[in-house]
């Protein structure tokens, strides 16, 4: 193919009437025209074996990367969600169980002071970080795995427990102000202190209600 240059320096196909790369109106290729350099869509597929195929489109866009749901869905937008069926809340379900609220600690001292933190049956893990169940955030010297905090529904639902203990944290806990090394019951009310945080225990299960 013999080439010849432009007055811009562009080398090209001799038999061009005129350099495609200083065109204004984008290059010419197989009878269509490009608006836009680096726009492309997929190619017809009859005269390509490759479904990655694709060729410069010749129109506009409005919007790159604009979607729409697939066909047959019966969303008005996208991104939009709708709750699962709540007929199995409240019973045991394949790998998920129901864990109602069975108290709270409610925060009266320190960075996160009026919020209260939901306390579950079985064992309650107290930390600093995200995957403890129960969360603290903004209190560097609670540790990562302070303390827990446990329910346990008696069989003759007449003497329900809640009890806490010290975990894996390198810091003191203490209830109602005494240094707790091991395990100890909770009444209502009782003050935990983990850190610079202080927090009230309130029970809702009780023999005046229980799950």
């Amino acid at each position: 193919m013999e080439l010849k240059t432009c007055e811009n320096g562009h080398a090209y196909d001799a038999s061009l009437s005129s350099c495609p790369f200083c065109t204004n109106d984008g290059a010419t290729a197989g009878g269509a025209v490009f608006e836009s350099v680096g726009k492309t869509q997929p190619v017809d597929q009859s005269s390509f074996t490759g479904s990655d195929n694709t060729t410069p489109v010749n129109q506009e866009f409005d919007i790159y990367g604009k979607t729409e749901p697939v066909s047959g869905g019966d969303f008005e937008m996208v991104g939009k969600t709708e709750p699962v069926s709540l007929g199995s809340i409240g019973a045991s379900t394949g790998d998920f169980t129901f864990r109602p609220v069975v108290g709270w600690l409610v925060c009266i001292e320190g960075p996160n002071r009026g919020v209260g933190y939901p306390i579950h049956p079985g064992y309650n893990y107290i930390g600093r970080t995200p995957d403890r169940d129960i969360y603290i955030p903004n209190d560097a010297t609670i540790s990562a795995k302070q303390a827990w905090i446990a329910y346990d529904k008696s069989e003759d639902g007449l003497s329900d427990t809640f009890a806490f203990g010290p975990s894996e944290g390198t810091n003191t806990c203490r209830v109602n102000g005494k240094a707790q090394y091991s395990a100890v019951d909770l009444s209502p009310y009782d003050s935990i202190k983990l850190g610079n945080s202080k927090f009230l225990f309130v029970p809702f299960c009780s023999d005046k209600f229980r799950w």
